[in-house]
Order: C-alpha cells, then sequence, then structure tokens
C-alpha cells in the first residue's frame, strides 16, 4: 500500500478549537480519494504550547518533503534572515610583476547553494558567472597562472551524500549532494529527442568532461518517467525508464557527479577564454 504524507496548513476564519478541527479532519478521513492513505497529526499553540488537535500522532511516516520545513527554520534560526554566503576567488605563492600568479588559483565556497542556479531572482545566471570572474582577474592585470586552479569545497567536512540516501535517489536532481562548493544547483540535464519507437540523448548542460552515459530509455506514457542512476564522483551514468514519443528537446534531470571538480574545471576554461594562460589542470582539494 503506498504511503502518503499530508502536511497540513490550515488558515480559518473561525477559532481553532477541537470539535471544528475534529470536523474538519473527519471529512478528510472519510474522504474516497484518501481511503489508502496514512495519517498522522497534531497540532499545538504556538504561544501555550497546548496540544489543540491530535490523531494517531505518534504513528511513524516518512516525512518526505515535510522535513524542509524543519531545516529551513533551522537555517532561518542559526544564520538569519539576511545572512549572505560568501564565494571567493584567492591565490597563493607569488604575485610576479602584477601580472603573473605563481601559484594555485582557489575558488573557495561558502556553501552556497544558489551559485549558478536560475531560480534565484537577480542571481547571476550560470552562463555568465564564471565568465565574470575571468574578466575580473583580467582587469586586474592578470595574464598567466603557473599552478593549477582548485575547486576547495573544504567548507563543509561531512561526507556530500550520506550512506543512508537510497540508490534510486542519489542520481536524481532531487538527490544531489551538498557540497562546500556548489553550482547549478550540482544538477545537470540531459536532453532528449524520440520518435515513435526509439530514444536518443542529443546533449547535457552543462556539459561535463568525462561523463557517460548508458541509454536504457523506452517510449512510453506521456509524461517524465525516466531515470538516472549513478553514484557521487562517478561519471557513468545509467538512464532508464520511459519518455513520451515524438519529442524533442525532452529534459531529464540528474544529479552532477563532482560540483567541485566541474567548477574548476569551469573556471579554468573561462580564464583561457577571456586570454589568461593556465598553465596547470583544473582540480579539488
Amino acid at each position: 500500500m503506498n504511503r502518503w504524507v499530508l502536511l497540513c496548513c490550515l488558515s480559518m476564519a473561525f477559532a481553532t478549537q477541537g470539535q471544528t478541527l475534529d470536523g474538519v479532519w473527519k471529512q478528510w478521513e472519510y474522504d474516497s480519494e484518501l481511503q489508502s492513505a496514512s495519517w498522522s497529526f497534531a497540532m499545538r499553540d504556538v504561544e501555550t504550547g497546548e496540544l489543540v488537535y491530535q490523531s494517531d500522532p505518534d504513528k511513524c511516516l516518512p516525512p518526505a518533503s515535510g522535513i524542509k520545513a524543519i531545516t529551513t527554520l533551522a537555517a532561518l534560526e542559526l544564520l538569519g534572515p539576511k545572512y549572505q554566503w560568501t564565494t571567493r576567488v584567492m591565490y597563493d605563492g607569488e604575485l610576479l610583476g602584477d601580472s603573473i600568479i605563481a601559484g594555485n588559483l582557489y575558488l573557495t565556497g561558502g556553501g552556497d547553494p544558489t551559485l549558478g542556479s536560475s531560480r534565484v531572482g537577480k542571481n547571476v545566471s550560470f552562463d555568465e558567472l564564471f565568465a565574470s570572474w575571468a574578466n575580473t582577474l583580467y582587469e586586474q592585470g592578470i595574464r598567466s597562472i603557473k599552478g593549477m586552479v582548485v575547486g576547495d569545497a573544504s567548507y563543509f567536512t561531512e561526507m556530500s551524500t550520506p550512506g543512508s540516501w537510497n540508490w534510486d535517489d542519489i542520481g536524481q536532481y532531487y538527490g544531489a549532494g551538498s557540497y562546500g562548493l556548489n553550482i547549478y544547483e550540482n544538477s545537470i540535464i540531459v536532453y532528449y529527442s524520440s520518435t515513435a519507437g526509439s530514444t536518443r540523448i542529443d546533449s547535457v548542460y552543462p556539459p561535463i568532461e568525462g561523463m557517460d552515459f548508458r541509454n536504457l530509455v523506452t517510449v512510453n506514457g506521456s509524461s517524465d518517467n525516466a531515470y538516472i542512476y549513478g553514484a557521487p564522483g562517478q561519471y557513468m551514468r545509467y538512464i532508464t525508464g520511459t519518455i513520451p514519443a515524438n519529442r524533442k528537446a525532452f529534459k531529464v534531470d540528474g544529479s552532477m557527479p563532482d560540483p567541485p571538480q566541474f567548477a574548476a574545471e569551469a573556471l579554468r576554461q573561462a580564464l583561457q577564454e577571456r586570454g589568461i594562460v593556465v598553465e596547470g589542470a583544473a582540480t579539488t582539494n
């Protein structure tokens, strides 16, 4: 039996009394479309802590996305509503003649989950982000970097992906890990085209060097039912399931294998395109 979790936010013009809530709750309990659902509910007065209403409150249920409310409130409490993440471009070694960095260049993350994300208003877009950093260095006179470009994700010391996470989830966009240096929500978009009987991968965005995809997706249905499988740090991805027939530029979203490494590679490429010579490779610490 499928189990459902319903997080109910009740906005009522009438008094929140137990008897009234009981009536509303009973309506849901006897709703024919919810007969297979599992229920657990408790409401307390935020000022007094008094239990206003409950229905099977000790039943164990998967928290699903309801847990996001807890992490969001914790972040607001610990960091405050005006907190800003900081991502730094730094170097070690010496600056020779104001134009040569005789050392490594570091892209040092501060845990910002929004870096390069298109979901945040007034955010620098992913396509412009690395070019803007490269342009700033160029305008400051930098023309050569003798060392490597390092994606520094040391701000977080824990594993990016907990070992308890499901294999079914970690290859999907919603199963992407959390790193000290995040980029583009640590996700990729695989673009498909399909005919009446076959599917084909046309492109991947952002393009990541070394990624390999095994396409096992077939045609069926009218919605996205494709799933990407792969572990953090693993550049091989298996894609299974189905997508609709006769589509172009059909999007299947997945997780990025190594966001800090990709960020370092993208910055190195942007520097070279701007005319800054980088002698070392892109790497992580």
